[in-house]
């Protein structure tokens, strides 16, 4: 279950440009809550410890860190279900929902959407880092040690990564 974005009225405070949902419509968020809990565990799996998580999910709603994650979790998250909002499978492609008429849906306008959804995690992942592993406590847990080595395309954060 996710933790840090747990209802529609908390994803959409995070997603720009997000039409309100019409009475009897699922929401957005439940349309997307598996997508959430990946992308909360794929932070925890590759950035963050549980426990570190845990903190940042305490944190006050206007905590920057909270802030950021909650963001990057969002962002994360919208990127994979993309190939499943509003889209629709009929015998000549995909195609998404316009009225009463479906619509194609260009590969370009998608990939753009999905391209630009990831480099805003990238962006919100550059700016949570440093925040993460400024205190040096932190360098020694194994996850500062698994960026310290594998994160070298984030020049922001590579000068406080540990050096092997």
């Amino acid at each position: 279950m996710a933790k840090l974005i747990n209802n529609d009225d908390t994803l959409r405070q995070y997603l720009p440009n997000v039409f309100a949902t019409v009475k009897g419509e699922v929401s957005l968020f439940d349309k997307v809550k598996v997508d959430i809990d990946l992308a909360e565990n794929w932070v925890i799996e590759t950035f963050v410890s549980a426990k570190t998580f845990n903190t940042i999910c305490g944190y006050a709603e206007d905590n920057p860190i909270r802030i950021i994650t909650a963001k990057l979790i969002a962002s994360e998250a919208l990127r994979r279900a993309i190939p499943s909002l509003d889209l629709v499978l009929t015998p000549t492609g995909f195609g998404v929902v316009s009225n009463q008429n479906v619509a194609p849906a260009s590969p370009e306008r998608l990939d753009r959407f999905i391209g630009s959804l990831a480099a805003y995690r990238d962006e919100c992942l550059a700016n949570l880092l440093p925040a993460l592993f400024g205190p040096p406590q932190s360098l020694k847990s194994s996850h500062a040690s698994f960026l310290g080595q594998h994160l070298f395309h984030f020049p922001p954060i590579t000068p406080i990564m540990p050096r092997h």
